[in-house]
């Protein structure tokens, strides 16, 4: 991720705030790109 970012801190940096504030989902059901995947 630091060449996305351009620099490892930055990458860090960023990662560290999604992470701090997400909210993890958990959704039932079957997966839709499981269900239609090409290899099986």
């Amino acid at each position: 991720w630091g060449t996305v970012f351009g620099d490892d801190n930055m990458a860090a940096a960023v990662i560290d705030r999604v992470v701090h504030h997400g909210r993890l989902l958990q959704f039932r059901g079957e997966s839709y790109r499981v269900k239609h995947a090409l290899m099986k």
